[in-house]
């Protein structure tokens, strides 16, 4: 695709490689073959969109997981604990 400035700055023409003419405004312009084009984006467009779909299921999945596991704190709390309970059972335990 190429894009031709006129003398008038208010006009652009954007051409195909086979120099068919696209009008960018102004209407009467050549849009021919851009409907197969526009309906297989907006196809892409459905796909992506259930795409996203499927991905924000797994990150809620995820975060209800991410929630669920222990803070750092309730495992240093936990460390504390077996070592708290090794010392009691070693010193009752003689």
């Amino acid at each position: 695709m190429k894009v031709d400035r006129s003398s008038d700055n208010n006009v652009v023409r954007l051409t195909r490689d086979d120099d068919s003419p696209l009008n960018s405004g102004g209407g009467g312009g050549n849009y021919g073959g851009m409907e197969p084009r526009v309906a297989a984006l907006e196809a892409d467009l459905k796909e992506i969109k259930a795409d996203l779909k499927k991905v924000l299921v797994d990150l809620s999945y995820l975060r209800g997981k991410a929630d669920a596991m222990p803070t750092t704190v309730q495992l240093i709390g936990f460390v504390v604990a077996i070592f708290v309970a090794a010392g009691v059972a070693r010193y009752f335990g003689h």
